[in-house]
This record gives C-alpha cells, structure tokens and sequence, in this order.
C-alpha cells in the first residue's frame, strides 16, 4: 500500500493522462459521428496533417522516457521521483509527457477531421493541469525544495 498525504514519496496523482483524455476523445469522435464537423477539405491533407502531429508527439513520449531513465528516475506516477530532471524536453517543458498525451489526442483528431474532437481538447487540459500537474508540482516542491523553485521559476508548464 503505498503511503498517501504531504509525507508521501510520490506525487498521489490518481488518474494518468491516457485516463483524463479519453473521455473527451471519446465523446468528440460520437458527436463527429453523429453531427459530422470536418474542418480539412481532403481526406489526403487531414492524414498527413494528422499523421505528422501524432508523430511529433510520439517523439516527445520517447525523449522523455529516454531522459527520465537516463536521470535514473521513474516515469511512474506512483512511485518517487529520485532526482530532479532539467534536461531534454524538460527545457521547455515542465510536463512533457502530459504534452505529448494532449499532442496525440489533437493528432488523432485532425486524422479523423473531427472538429468536435478539436474543440474538446481544453476539457482534459484543464482537468490535468488542476489536479494531475499540481499534484506533481507540488510533491517536487516538497521534494526538492529551492532546485525546484528555480526550476519552475524559468521552465512553463506547458510550453
């Protein structure tokens, strides 16, 4: 059972990217669906376009995993974080694995030329910047204390 509360050694983020934004994909690709908006004028130019943005985001999910193992740091959400990572997309990018998620799901919805999908991505946005990410920026504060401080002082969020 892992330990819970401020003395905890991870964050206590509960629900990972992949389960904040399906929901939304969700309900965007059932209202494309039903009340088709499509926003691309050729099938050709929404793969391509598509295709490309969810292979910029595949190569985000990889630089990060590659810099947090080679940080010797979990990319787990449930376990601690053994050191402070400032390297690779972590430069411009205080969440880069949250980045690469919202990356795909906006991919995956200029593929399918599904505006709603599109217009849906704020939602999970929000949700995993309010509980997800200051959750995490939070147990790093306690954990890492003024490194941190600095770090979050000069890095964004997002981008």
């Amino acid at each position: 059972m892992l330990e819970t509360g401020p003395n905890a050694d991870y964050s206590g983020v509960k629900a990972p990217p992949p389960l904040i934004l399906l929901p939304p994909l969700v309900l965007g690709l059932a209202l494309h669906f039903v009340i088709p908006l499509p926003f691309l004028p050729t099938v050709v130019l929404q793969l391509v376009i598509g295709i490309a943005i969810m292979f910029l985001a595949g190569v985000l999910m990889i630089s990060t995993v590659v810099t947090l193992r080679r940080a010797n740091t979990t990319f787990s959400l449930r376990k601690g974080s053994t050191a402070l990572v400032t390297k690779g997309p972590y430069r411009f990018s205080r969440h880069p694995s949250y980045l690469a998620a919202s990356v795909l799901y906006l991919g995956i919805g200029v593929a399918v030329n599904a505006l709603w999908v599109v217009l849906l991505l704020p939602i999970p946005v929000i949700v995993m910047t309010m509980t997800a990410m200051r959750k995490e920026e939070a147990y790093l504060e306690r954990k890492f204390e003024a490194e941190y401080l600095n770090y979050k002082a000069t890095v964004r969020r997002w981008l």
